[in-house]
């Protein structure tokens, strides 16, 4: 996984109280955008998909407490706050400079998509 998008992830504040934090919230992210481009288009396709390739993911995230719930991706993802997200992942100049960076907007589509359309 590329580190400029694990670091974009890291700067959006996580608000869930600590004793609940079974997954960390970069992790969460990352596993919602790779099922969605793959194909996902609910939060049981997500978990589902995740579980399938949860060995592959592994390579990559920390999966100490496995995959998250259905209910986990939708509740993490819905209580993200809107202006957090745009003040970290609104493109400028500073992110769209390679092919990686014209994918990342991508991603930030996708992103924004989940948490405008409930599912």
């Amino acid at each position: 996984m590329n580190s400029k998008l694990i670091k974009v992830f890291e700067q959006l504040e996580d608000n869930r109280r600590s004793l609940s934090k079974l997954h960390n919230l970069n992790d969460i992210l990352v596993m919602a955008i790779i099922a969605v481009i793959c194909g996902a288009d609910s939060w049981n396709d997500i978990e589902e998909y995740c579980l399938a390739k949860e060995k592959w993911i592994s390579k990559f995230l920390n999966l100490q407490n496995g995959i998250p719930s259905h209910d986990t991706f939708n509740r993490v993802i819905n209580n993200i706050d809107s202006q957090s997200f745009e003040k970290y992942f609104i493109p400028n100049e500073n992110i769209i400079q390679t092919n990686f960076d014209n994918w990342f907007f991508m991603l930030y589509l996708v992103l924004i998509d989940l948490l405008l359309i409930p599912l």
